[in-house]
This record gives C-alpha cells, sequence and structure tokens, in this order.
C-alpha cells in the first residue's frame, strides 16, 4: 500500500499528474477493501496487527501533507523544459524573446536566480524603468556584473566576447548585487565543462552579451542585461509575463497538459520555477546542504519546502540497500 501510495505521489495517474493527499488516500482505501477481500481474517493491507495505520503509508501521507501545505508552492524548471525552449529558439531570431529565454533558463538552471535579480515585473518593460534597489541603482544584473576570464584566469574584456571561441573561455563570474539574504557584491564562478557537449551557463551568457551589445552596446555597464527585442518595436526587458508565458508552454508541452483545462496547474510554474528547479536538481544528484545553500546562495534551510519525493532518490534508495545487503558483515 505504500508503494502504491508513493506510486500516485510520484505523478502515475491517469492522466499523468501528481494527485492531492486526499485524492491518493481515497485510492490506497479503495483498494484496501479491494484486497482485504482476498483475506480470510479480513486484514487491511494499510494497518499493522493492531489495527494501526502502518508507519510506512504513514510518513508518505505526512509528507504528502507537508509538501501540500508549502504555500504558493511553486514547481520547478525541469531540464525537459530546457530542452524543449532551446528547440523553440534555433528557428527563431537572435534577439526575439525565444532567443533570449533559452539563455537565461540556462542560467537559471545553474544560478537558481530570482525574478528581481534578472528580469523585471509586468510593469516595468521600458529600458528607462527598471526596478532599482536600496542604492537607486538597477537591481538586475547588467554589464559591470559579468566577468569571463580565461584558462590563465584574466579577465577578458567584454569587446573580445563579442568574436572570441567559446572554448577560449574558462571561467565565467556572476555578481549578485543585492541579494535577498543581504549579502550583497557576493558571486559565484561557473566553469567551461571538460566534454563540449555538457551544458554550461558560459555560452548562454555569451550570447546574452553580445544580444546586449546589439541592441544597447558595451558602454553601457548600469543597465539590466535581460532583454528581447520583438519584431517592428523597441528593445525591451524581459518580464514576469514573458517568464510565465516561455516555461508554461514548456510545461503544457512537455508534460502533456492542456492550457485550458490543466490552467490552474500550470499556473504553478512562474519565474520562482528556476529557483525550486535548481535545488531539486541539486538535491536528487546527492548535494550536501552546505553545497545546496552556497551553491544557491541561501543562509538558511528554507529551501527544505522545495524538496520532493523523486524517483532518482528512490532508486539510489534501492541502490545503497543493496550495496549493504551484498558486504559480508556489514554490521
Amino acid at each position: 500500500m505504500a508503494i502504491y501510495a508513493r506510486f500516485l505521489a510520484d505523478g502515475n495517474s491517469i492522466h499523468c499528474q501528481s494527485m492531492k493527499l486526499a485524492t491518493i488516500q481515497k485510492y490506497v482505501q479503495t483498494t484496501a477493501q479491494f484486497l482485504s477481500l482476498f483475506d480470510p481474517r479480513g486484514q487491511d493491507p494499510r494497518c499493522t496487527e493492531d489495527g494501526k495505520l502502518c508507519p510506512e503509508l504513514t510518513s508518505i501521507y505526512k509528507e504528502l501533507n507537508r509538501w501540500e501545505s508549502i504555500p504558493d508552492r511553486r514547481e520547478p524548471f525541469t531540464i525537459d523544459m530546457l530542452v524543449y525552449i532551446e528547440s523553440i529558439a534555433k528557428n527563431s531570431n537572435p534577439d526575439s524573446i525565444q532567443a533570449a529565454m533559452a539563455d537565461w533558463s540556462c542560467i537559471g538552471l545553474f544560478t537558481g536566480m530570482r525574478l528581481t535579480e534578472w528580469a523585471q515585473h509586468a510593469n516595468r518593460a521600458a529600458l528607462a524603468k527598471p526596478q532599482l534597489d536600496i542604492f537607486g541603482e538597477p537591481r538586475a544584473f547588467a554589464l559591470r556584473d559579468i566577468q569571463f576570464l580565461d584558462d590563465n584566469l584574466h579577465i577578458i574584456p567584454l569587446n573580445r566576447i563579442l568574436t572570441c571561441p567559446i572554448h577560449t573561455i574558462f571561467r565565467l563570474r556572476i555578481t549578485w548585487r543585492t541579494q535577498k539574504n543581504g549579502e550583497n557584491g557576493d558571486y559565484r564562478q561557473y566553469e567551461r565543462p571538460s566534454l563540449p557537449s555538457d551544458r554550461s551557463p558560459i555560452p548562454a551568457m555569451v550570447n546574452i552579451v553580445r544580444r546586449f551589445a546589439r541592441l544597447v552596446g558595451l558602454h553601457d555597464t548600469s543597465t539590466p542585461i535581460a532583454i528581447h527585442k520583438p519584431h517592428g518595436t523597441h528593445t525591451r526587458y524581459i518580464t514576469s509575463i514573458d517568464i510565465e508565458r516561455s516555461i508554461r508552454e514548456a510545461a503544457a508541452h512537455v508534460y502533456n497538459l492542456d492550457p485550458k483545462i490543466h490552467k490552474d496547474a500550470l499556473s504553478k510554474w512562474s519565474s520562482h520555477s528556476f529557483r525550486v528547479g535548481a535545488c531539486v536538481i541539486l538535491h536528487s544528484q546527492g548535494f550536501l546542504t552546505l553545497d545546496i545553500q552556497w551553491l544557491l546562495r541561501w543562509r538558511s534551510l528554507a529551501f527544505y519546502a522545495y524538496l520532493r519525493n523523486l524517483g532518482v532518490n528512490a532508486r539510489k534508495q534501492n541502490a545503497a540497500i543493496n550495496r549493504a545487503a551484498a558486504t559480508p558483515n556489514f554490521l
């Protein structure tokens, strides 16, 4: 029964969507009632011999309740969604919102950035009206916050970034001028992968800088760089509306959701989904709590609220238990 509840919680329903706890409990109860018909004792398969709900099922229900109780919970942005957005960008103008979102979506999965750290709210699309920080300066990333380094860890001038081959860039450094945690001016570094086919935020940021150079120019180091140029109109900032439209379209395509029928489900993807997705990916790959805090710039353990039951974690647990079982004299 516990395995069945976990199976449903992972989204293995008839519509391939996750269910609410109350619905899962009804499914499990109905199945238990059916199975009890074949037990001579009439034993409820959900319960132990003393009639109490088994601890395995209790723990799953408790976790689902915790997850549903998180206020304004957002769904994570995923690599599959990024692949879809990148496929759309391939046939788009390099200054279009589609191309810009492909680059920033890649950056989002590596940095776990918040909306105001890179983009603008819906009413601030005009270049003259970016959101300002407590010092009266634009809050989102600008050219002054971006540095590229070569193999000798020397800073590469931005004008060289316009023409230099990607493979000559070894490291990207991004500075968070204003952060929610108060550690303003902090930075993180991202390196060129060992294999050219592997993902890295460096090519995406190169595209972003080159786009900004075409549309605004490298002389402006304080204007936010998350921009695009719709066909036949003026250059504008990427806003929360642009982000939601892009990632919800990707979610609808990847997870087979109808924009009308599943409107409520799709509303769970927003600009904050990049931060949730970055957290979920690192956790799924076994990163330590301290590593997740450092890489995604958390001072607290608030990211625990983003974690969820993943199939990859279940498989890792299986592997760990079986390794222990195969070890002689383990205890």
